[in-house]
């Protein structure tokens, strides 16, 4: 009087539900970076300073040294 379902026919439809349910995600978070102006590193968000110039030059330094050894003219390739 109790019919049972036979096994195979469970295991899909398992599956299936549990496809529903476990479906990998591809999309990748883009999370917005900038290239310091000196050294030519990423700074992502909430780091770096950004300057700018009298001529409206804008620049972004990672660090205060960077930003310093701009200010003092010091040359990127000179420092190795």
């Amino acid at each position: 009087w109790l019919k049972s379902r036979p096994l195979q026919k469970a295991t899909s439809q398992f599956e299936e539900a549990l496809a529903c349910v476990a479906r990998p995600t591809s999309t990748a978070m883009v999370i917005k970076t900038e290239l310091c102006h000196f050294t030519e590193y990423r700074i992502y968000p909430g780091r770096g300073q950004r300057f700018i110039a009298k001529d409206g030059k804008v620049s972004f330094f990672i660090t205060s040294k960077v930003d310093s050894l701009f200010h003092q003219r010091i040359k990127a390739v000179k420092l190795r």
